[in-house]
């Protein structure tokens, strides 16, 4: 059986880059966390000549089901307050369209930052997480989460006000599995908020292979263009589309570009920066080419 494009199911395919990156030998289950700095590509990429949507050519040998499952990220538990920040800005969108108390759904909801904030701020929280150590933290605080895929889950239909994916879409095998799963515990009118990596952004286009974007543990490389494709294909009407931000200490870039595939040159003259002026606990807030995309669902 021949590849297909992830989204539209065309066998017409280029490939996007003549040689991937090689794999340095950093451990499979670092990279498969939300702080891992594993960039570069580690699977064959194809772009699909019908609409543009690019993926990774899985090679089979990596259980990536079990390298979630199997994960955990001790960096991550440290940057609630930063992360929080960005959190903030997305429930107070969501507020703008649904009221206090409406059931929200978090997929891919790691240690449970975004909906401990939902849920302080009126919403009725659930999440799924594939990695059982961060969904255990997540109930250990008090939090509803089931632990593995949302298919998994088996919710009930049209259960859900709204639903988020935030940084999710892009690590998924399946991504039509997964957006028709998403329509179906909706409920009619609801929201969907995804946000994912735009490999057509500025640094995207300038950084090319090296963007942040392209790395193992990213399967799907979304455009915008792509990205309302796929979301128009599946039933839902575009809201609202925008720039994702991300708040984050000097401190923790750092420590992400020493294990980085980036120039060495660029990370000391950075090192000798941040360090020289003691700004490592200065808070940033910037994007790294990331979309934020609201979607409502429509009921034909």
């Amino acid at each position: 059986m021949k590849q297909q494009c992830s989204l539209c199911g065309s066998i017409d395919l280029a490939t996007v880059f003549p040689l991937p990156l090689k794999n340095l030998g950093r451990s499979k289950y670092t990279a498969f966390t939300p702080t891992s700095s594993d960039f570069g590509i580690f699977y064959k990429l194809a772009r699909c000549r019908s609409c543009g949507m690019q993926f990774a050519v899985l090679d089979g040998k990596d259980d990536i089901r079990g390298l979630y499952r199997d994960s955990s990220d001790t960096v991550y538990l440290a940057q609630e307050q930063d992360r929080g920040i960005a959190y903030k800005r997305i429930i107070s969108e969501l507020k703008a369209f649904m009221p206090a108390g409406s059931r929200l759904l978090d997929i891919g909801c790691s240690y449970g930052f975004f909906i401990k904030a939902a849920k302080a701020s009126g919403f009725s929280v659930y999440g799924v997480e594939a990695s059982s150590h961060a969904a255990e933290y997540c109930r250990k605080q008090g939090l509803g989460v089931f632990s593995g895929e949302i298919r998994q889950a088996e919710m009930p239909p049209e259960s859900f006000d709204i639903i988020c994916a935030i940084e999710v879409i892009e690590h998924l095998e399946d991504i039509r599995s997964f957006i028709s799963e998403v329509y179906r515990i909706l409920k009619p009118g609801g929201i969907f908020y995804v946000v994912t990596p735009n490999i057509r952004s500025f640094s995207g286009r300038v950084l090319g292979r090296h963007s942040w974007a392209y790395r193992r543990m990213h399967l799907q490389y979304f455009s915008r263009k792509t990205l309302h494709s796929f979301l128009k294909r599946n039933g839902f009407a575009i809201i609202k589309s925008s720039v994702y931000k991300k708040s984050f200490r000097l401190g923790y870039a750092l420590s992400q570009l020493s294990r980085s595939n980036y120039s060495r040159l660029f990370y000391y003259l950075f090192r000798g920066l941040v360090r020289g002026l003691r700004l490592d606990n200065l808070r940033v807030t910037a994007s790294f080419g990331d979309i934020a995309v609201m979607a409502k669902k429509q009921v034909y």
